[in-house]
């Protein structure tokens, strides 16, 4: 039940998107953990560093800023496909993800 209601969640998502809501409070989330990240000398260097090895240009915040509910809708629609799950399980499951009574 969980593997079947997390694939409704994803192609939900997926169909329709984020709301503009939902956007706005990742946007305000992203753009206020990035400015705590650079509190200490240490943190802003490992930043610069991490920068420098992923070839960002330092327009993170504003291209954070111009994120829209359709562009990621767009990615979802390009990355996100509920028919290609991997599951992660603790303890024995079967091959349809159900755990297994008693470890048989």
């Amino acid at each position: 039940r969980a593997l079947a209601a997390a694939r409704e969640v994803i192609e939900r998502f997926v169909e329709e998107g984020p709301t503009a809501r939902e956007v706005e409070d990742a946007r305000r989330y992203l753009l206020g953990s990035q400015a705590r990240a650079w509190e200490t000398a240490e943190e802003a260097a490992a930043l610069l560093v991490e920068a420098r090895r992923f070839g960002l240009g330092g327009d993170e915040a504003a291209r954070i800023a111009a994120v829209t509910p359709e562009d990621v809708r767009r990615a979802a629609r390009r990355h996100l496909d509920s028919r290609a799950l991997t599951v992660a399980a603790a303890g024995p499951i079967d091959a349809r993800g159900r755990p297994l009574r008693g470890g048989k």
